[in-house]
């Protein structure tokens, strides 16, 4: 039979992280948290406030992450989905909620699920030209808590960002935009004293990096967006992955 204490540290930390009574450092335990919650675990997501465009209904999005194991940091490979609601907030925000799975790939370990909450509101715009219909740099804030369950631990994180954004100009027909969002998060690890016969938490922050690229067409309420999230940790490896945004045109 594995052991719990094995299969539990193959999915939120290392065994040395992971053995009973002993704390992560502060790094570790931020990067474990992160990579199995919403915020680092699925790739981001494109809102209406960074194109610039106001929902008219809320949006589904569909949302698959993948994370390689590097035999380092992270010895798993992570395949990741999630469901998103979209939601408009006035003029130049949207909120989220997401809903997800974080499924590592190792014989005997556990799938966990997550969920989040986030929000952005529009902070400015550049407009590179001087037609109505000229390119735009738009600067945005988003920010997300989640929480997440592998087994016996207990995973809560928060991340605080600023996306920059590409839209094309030009009415209509499709358009390619690109975005980058640096970011600042917080991670909690808690070890379930049942488990590790002393309970114990342990917590940190990381900058991470994300962003991506949409294939938007105004005409239409389909948004597919290719995407990345990397937490700034030492062999740390990069999710990758793909979103689907349906409705709200």
């Amino acid at each position: 039979m594995i052991n719990n204490k094995l299969v539990i540290a193959a999915v939120v930390g290392s065994v040395a992280a992971a053995a009973p009574g002993r704390a992560q450092s502060p790094d570790q335990a931020a990067f474990d948290a992160l990579r199995v919650t919403t915020i680092g675990a699925l790739p981001p997501l494109l809102t209406t406030t960074m194109l610039l465009r106001h929902l008219n209904g809320a949006q589904l999005g569909l949302r698959y992450g993948f994370v390689p194991g590097n035999g380092q940091t992270q010895k798993t490979t992570f395949n990741n989905g999630g469901i998103t609601a979209l939601f408009n907030l006035g003029q130049t925000s949207t909120a989220t909620v997401t809903g997800g799975i974080v499924s590592p790939t190792c014989s005997g370990c556990p799938n966990a699920w997550t969920i989040g909450a986030g929000a952005d509101v529009g902070i400015g715009t550049y407009i590179m030209g001087t037609t109505r219909e000229a390119a735009r740099l738009t600067f945005s804030i988003d920010g997300e808590i989640a929480y997440s369950k592998p087994r016996d631990e207990s995973v809560t994180a928060a991340s605080i960002g600023i996306p920059i954004t590409f839209v094309p100009g030009g009415a209509n027909g499709m358009k390619l935009v690109p975005w980058l969002t640096p970011a600042w998060a917080i991670g909690s690890v808690s070890h379930d004293a049942t488990v590790f016969q002393q309970s114990s938490s342990s917590n940190g922050n990381r900058f991470m990096i994300g962003g991506g690229l949409g294939f938007y067409n105004p005409d239409t309420d389909v948004l597919l967006t290719v995407g990345f999230q990397h937490i700034v940790f030492t062999g740390a490896p990069t999710a990758i992955g793909f979103g689907l945004q349906l409705g709200g045109k």
